[in-house]
This record gives C-alpha cells, sequence and structure tokens, in this order.
C-alpha cells in the first residue's frame, strides 16, 4: 500500500511523523556544532530519544507490540541524523568518530528511557509518565552534579545524554572505548528494569537479574580502569610521585620530571600564590593540589582534558591540573583561578560571569602573553567594545559570544585597568555577585570610557601590532568548517607526537611516515622525521629522502642540507644552501637559519644535533648566538644538568629574539641554588630598552629569583 492509498488522516499523521523529524534536522544545519554528526548532535538526539521513549513506554497500550513502539522512536530520533549526515558528507566532514558516537549513544538512551517508562506503567503507577520523568531528572541532572561537584574531571558519561568528552576548547574529539563499556552499564540498567517487573513471576527472569546484577557490580568496582570515572586518589596513584612546597601538594609523572625542573616547577608554584594572594588580599593558607601531567595525552585520558590546562573550581579542593608543557604559559592563570575561590560564589566557588573569571586571570598573568600585551592587542584591533557591548562580555552568557582570543584578551584589559584604578575588594565584590555593577558604583558607561582613554596611550611596534591582529583573527570553534573531524594525517601525526613525548624514537619515525604517505604535501611529518633522525646522527637515511626544492619545504630542506654537510657532501651541501638562501628571500622566513649555517656551519650542526656532546670549554669560544642556540636545544632536549652549569659557568650577551629561552635560564639558576647567578643575568639588561611584554617578564622573573633566595621563607 503507497502513501497515496492511506486515509486522509493516516496519510497526515504519518506525512508529520516524518515532517517534524526532517524539518528539525535542517534547523540544526544552521546551529553550530550541532549541524555536524558528531557527539554534541548525537548528545541531544540521546536526550530527545530518552524522554519520548519514557513517555511512550509508561502510556503505552498493553497489546501494543514493545518492538514497533522502539523502533518508531529510532525513526522519529534517526531521520534528523540522516539530514545531518547528508549534509556532513556534502561539506567534507564526515567523521567516523561522529558516526560511532550515533551508534551507541541516542539507541542506549532510547532504551534507557523505555525501559524506565515501562517499569511504572508494568508495576501500575499512577501518573507513570511523571515518575519516569523524574527519574530520568534525577539520573541526567542529580548523577551529573554529583559527579561535577565530588570528581576533578571534565568528561561525564551519563545514561540519558550518553557522554561529554572534555572542554569545549579540545576540537580534537575521538570515539574512546569506554563509551563503550559505559554504554554496557546502560545496558545492564535496561535489564535491570525490565525484569524487576517480573521478578517474583518468573524464575527466568530471577535467574537473568541476578545475572544483570552481576555485571552491574563488577562494572561498577572498575569504573576508574575503565576510563569512566577519575576521583583524585586514581590520579594521584596513576601519577605515582609527589612533593610537597610551603603553599602546594605537588603531583607529578615518575620519570617525566628531572629534578632541576621539579626544583622549578615548585618554586614557581610557591612564588606565583604567594604573589597572587598578596595582590587579591588573600589570606587563606590554604595548600593547593598540583596536578603536572607527562604529556597532553596522559591528561586526557585522566581528565578529559588535552590541551587545555583548567581548575575545577566547583569541588571543595583547591586543584588545578596542567600538562608538564604547559607550565611556561599557563602556570600562573590557572593558579589565578584556583585562588580566586576564596572570594566567589557559594555554588561555584568562582562567578557565574565567565568574562569576569578569564578576565581576572588574564589581567594577573599578564607574563605568560606570548608577543604583545592584552593592552596592545585590543588596541591594534581598536576593539575597545562600547558599554553595552562590554556589558555583555561580562555578563552570563555573553564570554563565548566572540572567539576566544579577542573574548579573552578584551576581558583581560579591562580587568587590568579596574584592578590598576580602583580597590580590589570592588572587582572582588562584582566577581562574587557576577555583575560589574554589584562592585563598582562607577557606571559602565564610565568605566568604559576611562578604559578607552587608557588603550588610546598605548604605543606598540609593528611586530607587536600584529601579533594583535593575527591573535584577535583566530575564527571561535563555532565559526569553523568542521571542528571535529579528525583526519587520517591528523591520527597520524597525533600519534607520532605522543611517541615523541614518551620516548619512543622508532615508533614515533613509523608514524610520522605514515602521516607523510597520507598526505605526500605535508612539510610537518617530513620535517618532524629527519630532526628525529638527525639527532641521532642518520645521516644517510636523511639522503634517502627526497625533499622538493621549493619555498614550502624550506624547513625539511635545510636538515638535508645539514646531513649532506655532516656526510661529508660539501659541493651538494652548499648547492641545497644556495638554493635555500634563494628560498628564503622569497618567502621571507628562515633568512637567519641560512646564515647561521653559511658563518659557522660545522659548529651549527654539532650544538643543534649532539648538543649533550659539546664541552664547556668549547663553548666558551661561540659567539653568542651560537651559545644561544645550543642553551635553547639543551632545554629543548630536557638536558639541564648541563644547562645549569653553562648558564653558571658563562653569560652570553642578552638577544632579544632569545628572550625565551632567557627566561626558562634565569629561572633554573634561580630554581636550582644559584640565584646570585640568576640576578647577574638580570642586572645585564637595559629593561627601558625592551618591549613592554618583555619588561613584564624580565620584572617578574627578577621578582622570582629574589624569592628563590630566601632560604627561610
Amino acid at each position: 500500500m503507497s502513501i497515496f492509498q492511506l486515509s486522509s488522516d493516516r496519510r497526515q499523521t504519518l506525512l508529520i511523523r516524518i515532517g517534524i523529524p526532517v524539518l528539525a534536522g535542517i534547523i540544526a544545519l544552521f546551529i553550530p556544532l550541532l549541524r555536524d554528526l558528531h557527539f554534541e548532535s548525537a548528545m541531544v538526539a540521546s536526550v530527545l530519544g530518552c524522554f519520548i521513549a519514557a513517555r511512550v513506554a509508561a502510556k503505552a497500550e498493553k497489546r501494543a507490540p514493545e518492538g514497533w513502539n522502539l523502533l518508531r522512536i529510532m525513526g522519529w530520533v534517526y531521520l534528523p541524523a540522516l539530514v545531518l549526515l547528508t549534509a556532513t558528507l556534502i561539506r567534507g566532514c564526515f567523521s567516523a568518530d561522529g558516526l560511532l558516537y550515533w551508534i551507541f549513544n541516542p539507541p542506549l538512551s532510547i532504551l534507557f528511557g523505555y525501559a524506565v517508562g515501562r517499569y511504572f506503567r508494568v508495576n501500575g503507577f499512577r501518573r507513570s509518565v511523571v515518575w519516569a520523568n523524574v527519574v530520568l531528572v534525577v539520573v541526567a541532572v542529580g548523577i551529573f552534579l554529583f559527579e561535577l561537584f565530588t570528581l576533578p574531571q571534565v568528561y561525564f558519561f551519563n545514561h540519558v545524554w550518553g557522554h561529554w568528552p572534555g572542554p569545549i576548547y579540545d576540537e580534537e574529539v575521538t570515539f574512546s572505548t569506554s563509551v563503550i563499556l559505559f554504554r554496557f552499564i546502560t545496558l545492564c540498567w535496561v535489564g535491570l528494569f525490565w525484569l524487576m517487573p517480573h521478578f517474583w513471576e518468573r524464575r527466568q527472569a530471577q535467574y537473568l537479574t541476578f545475572l544483570v546484577l552481576g555485571g552491574l557490580v563488577l562494572s561498577y568496582l572498575r569504573l576508574s580502569e575503565a576510563g569512566i570515572v577519575s576521583p583524585n586518589e586514581y590520579i594521584e596513584a596513576r601519577l605515582g610521585t609527589a612533593l610537597q612546597t610551603e603553599y602546594a601538594e605537588i603531583h607529578y609523572p615518575a620519570g617525566y620530571l628531572p629534578e632541576q625542573e621539579k626544583n622549578r616547577i615548585s618554586e614557581l608554584n610557591d612564588f606565583h600564590i604567594r604573589e597572587i594572594r598578596d595582590t587579591l588580599n588573600i589570606t587563606s593558607d590554604e595548600r593547593i593540589s598540583a596536578y603536572i601531567y607527562a604529556h597532553p595525552w596522559q591528561k586526557k585520558q585522566l581528565t578529559g582534558a588535552k590541551h587545555t590546562s583548567y581548575v575545577p573550581v566547583w569541588t571543595s579542593r583547591h586543584q588545578y591540573h596542567i600538562n608538564r608543557q604547559a607550565v611556561d604559559g599557563s602556570l600562573r592563570h590557572e593558579l589565578v583561578h584556583v585562588i580566586a575561590k576564596d572570594f566567589g560564589n557559594r555554588i561555584l566557588n568562582a562567578s557565574w560571569s565567565v568574562g569576569l573569571v578569564e578576565g581576572l586571570a588574564v589581567a594577573l598573568s599578564p607574563a605568560e602573553q606570548r608577543r604583545a600585551t592584552v593592552d596592545q592587542m585590543v588596541a591594534a584591533n581598536e576593539a575597545w567594545l562600547e558599554a553595552d557591548e562590554l556589558e555583555r562580555l561580562f555578563s552570563v552568557t555573553g564570554f563565548y559570544r566572540e572567539g576566544g582570543p579577542m573574548s579573552y584578551s578584551i576581558a583581560g584589559s579591562f580587568v587590568q585597568y579596574l584592578l590598576r584604578n580602583y580597590p580590589v575588594e570592588k572587582f572582588k565584590q562584582a566577581y562574587r555577585r557576577s555583575s560589574l555593577a554589584a562592585g563598582y558604583d562607577t557606571p559602565i558607561d564610565s568605566l568604559q570610557a576611562g578604559w578607552k582613554r587608557h588603550l588610546q596611550t598605548i604605543e606598540m611596534v609593528e611586530e607587536e601590532r600584529l601579533a594583535g591582529l593575527r591573535a584577535f583573527a583566530i575564527p571561535s570553534i563555532f565559526d569553523q568548517d568542521c571542528p571535529r573531524r579528525v583526519t587520517s594525517y591528523q591520527e597520524a601525526m597525533d600519534r607520532g607526537r605522543l611517541l615523541v613525548a614518551e620516548r619512543d624514537t622508532v615508533a614515533a619515525l613509523q608514524a610520522f611516515g605514515q602521516a607523510a604517505d597520507t598526505d605526500p604535501d605535508a612539510v610537518a611529518p617530513v620535517w618532524q622525521k629527519l630532526q628525529l633522525l638527525a639527532l641521532q646522527g642518520a645521516w644517510q637515511d636523511i639522503l634517502d629522502h627526497e625533499v622538493p626544492e621549493e619555498k614550502e619545504w624550506l624547513p625539511a630542506l635545510l636538515v638535508q642540507a645539514d646531513a649532506h654537510k655532516a656526510a661529508g657532501e660539501t659541493e651538494e651541501a652548499e648547492r641545497l644552501l644556495s638554493i635555500s638562501d634563494s628560498l628564503a628571500a622569497e618567502a621571507g622566513q628562515y633568512r637567519r637559519e641560512v646564515s647561521v649555517r653559511k658563518e659557522y656551519w660545522q659548529d651549527f650542526i654539532q650544538l643543534n644535533y649532539s648538543p649533550k656532546q659539546v664541552r664547556l670549554d668549547f663553548a666558551d669560544r661561540l659567539t653568542s648566538e651560537l651559545q644561544w642556540m645550543w642553551l635553547r636545544q639543551l632545554y629543548a632536549l630536557e638536558a639541564y644538568d648541563k644547562l645549569i652549569d653553562f648558564a653558571h659557568s658563562l653569560q652570553p650577551e642578552y638577544r632579544p629574539e632569545q628572550h625565551g629561552i632567557f627566561i626558562r635560564v634565569v629561572e633554573f639558576l634561580a630554581a636550582n641554588g644559584y640565584p646570585e647567578a640568576a640576578r647577574s643575568w638580570i642586572d645585564l639588561i637595559e629593561t627601558d630598552q625592551l618591549r613592554p611584554m618583555m619588561q613584564y617578564q624580565i620584572n617578574q622573573v627578577r621578582r622570582f629569583a629574589d624569592f628563590a633566595a630566601v632560604e627561610d621563607r
């Protein structure tokens, strides 16, 4: 029977049942993130499907086949998915991970909701729909809130809405086996709700109930090992090592934190904690729990956050979670969040205004910025918002309406202005009550006008202006075309970087090789592979690679030129260097790298690829540029003992282009028993000649050296 042979009423009902889900799918195409067939859209479908299934099951007639009801609900949920799938394929954004989320999340949520609704119907509850909804709300919201306020993780599993994998800023979301394990638990609960009404009627139901209960007990005993929950105690056990400082208890992975780096991080923790508390007039002596992870992949496994450092302010414990590699760029920022808990609201231990939360952290950690101050970035873009726009930015929901760098910079610049010009207690009041008006008697338009006048006095050089323009040009995740798609190339590169972090060079070479095979036009995997081979002295393996003599391939071409030089093939090495020189002039990049090779090629090869074998008496005769290059390479390879010995014995001329490694060297000296040497390095610098951001950083590291020099704090 075709649709045209049905009665008009039935035809209308059928069209509505098909048309509404299809229309929902079309509407979703206009909503960022939901328009992709990935975990966000699967999560929304899981919630809707679960509650619809509970209602249908609770109201179903006894004669209605349960299987037919479930199929109808599945159809309603997957019709929008077909729209999303079609659009995703057309846009080239299809993701196998997204498809897996749709396979494992909505169906199990529908089964769960149906089983709950059926339980109340079969047991004869009056208002069975209400009871079913109450149970689902408790599971969807109540259990989530319990986990949120008791666990430090930022990933969550739920029988109603499925899976939230971690911070929204971690764009690469891949499907994990933990989802399958959790959905097995969901299936056990489905079985339990289905069997319980028949427990006293059928012996078979009793046997199956005990079997299901056994599965639930075993599953709940292994939640942490399965990657479903990560209590603080489990994370601490996995990291394995801890040390206590005056203000913090630092947990870090055994074997991944050399003694010198451990000293530096522990001293930095205490320095920043004391300074931030003094700035905010905080008298608390609460010891902060610091969780330092070996690399982003370990943090992703244990907490759900990969590249995002974070503070679970909503938990009772004062704590932060950070990758070891992110300490230099995020430590003070995260500590501000932790310490601000002391004047946050009673529920969140922070402010409901994300603008105030992030603005404070940016304002009090200016030295962690890169090439320009937040004031310079805002001034470069003339982004001094009008009063109503500024008020929206600091509202509860306004922060995420703009791209991340823009929102962070504007909020940080404005809060920094407030802290400089008004008592800190006013800001703390505004922070606690999530409203600028609650803390400041001055109207918002007057605050905005004063801030704008300040920004109009900001000076900057062209490099700082360009840095500000580039930062604001980074699109928000909501504006990207395929924010969740992870290609085979990205997977191989990610695996290669993980293996480098775990010091498995052989497997890393294979992974980078696979990435290069996947995308023959990509320079990064070839360059990574050649760099690893060069550090091993495998020059012949490098020479066996074919590198295009094009400007995009300059980094790899320079490594190959080094290989020819190291192998004694001087003529070919000089030919490649001449080509590289022309390409560098055309590209406007790598000019200095070419120039250093022209002047000091043999020394460059030894310092860059065998830095641990270089003797101090040899380094003493080098130019300051080569000495800095050697220091930078020692730091990259974690040869901290040699770095400190060299820094204590020699003192190369300060070079602004080596500012980053200069700061690290001073920190290592100060934290490892050489505060006077650290001060002598700083004293050679005329800070008045530096750009504002560099001045911030030099002044902060000077205070750090003074802090580390005090033996009894």
